[in-house]
């Protein structure tokens, strides 16, 4: 269960393997972060904001960190999984974007969601069962003309499903290669820096 902390802002006093010791108002908060968002907070000293959930479980108190709003719902979505913790749900994180996490279940990749260290086929498969039709394009959303075309690409489901909008979508992939030029994985990626600059 979640407790109380849903964010916090401070400042970072030391980077660990796998956390940042945050400075708020003169307590340090341990936060435990994907390996990947090490180096995108910051280096001690600077300011660091992040998307909390506070893992709650009988003795066990501890604080995971998210410097997006996806990467926040991502986790909580694999936490959700059967035999899925923390840690695993944050090794995903370390691996894989939220969109290439997406983009993976929404396509039952069971070998790229494999790949991820500590992670089994059988949990692998376990995940695409429980998640899949919570990370496909939702249903009754307005497809803009640009998108309508895009309906059974992969990015596009990707996309959405970490919350990006229908507009911005078939705008940011206007400007990336198709679908026959890069691997859905790629193209994620390259919307997603698109989208993020418009932010």
């Amino acid at each position: 269960m979640s407790g109380p902390i849903a964010r916090l802002r401070g400042t970072i006093l030391e980077t660990e393997r796998d956390a940042l010791i945050v400075d708020v108002g003169g307590v340090g908060y341990r936060v435990y972060v994907a390996a990947s968002a090490i180096e995108r907070a910051g280096a001690p000293g600077e300011p660091v904001r992040l998307y909390i959930h506070e893992y709650c479980k009988e003795d066990v108190h501890q604080l995971f960190g998210f410097l997006t709003a996806e990467e926040l719902g991502t986790f909580e979505q694999l936490l959700s999984v059967t035999g899925v913790g923390p840690k695993g749900a944050l090794a995903f994180l370390s691996a894989m974007s939220p969109a290439e996490i997406a983009a993976a279940i929404s396509r039952r990749d069971i070998e790229a969601l494999s790949r991820v260290r500590g992670v089994g086929r059988k949990t692998a498969e376990r995940i695409i069962y429980e998640l899949a039709g919570k990370f496909t394009a939702p249903t009754g959303v307005a497809i803009p003309p640009g998108l309508a075309a895009r309906a059974g690409d992969d990015a596009v489901a990707a996309l959405m499903a970490v919350g990006y909008g229908a507009q911005e979508i078939a705008a940011a992939l206007a400007q990336i290669p198709g679908p026959g030029e890069a691997s859905t994985e790629e193209r994620v990626f390259l919307a997603m820096r698109v989208l993020d600059r418009w932010r």
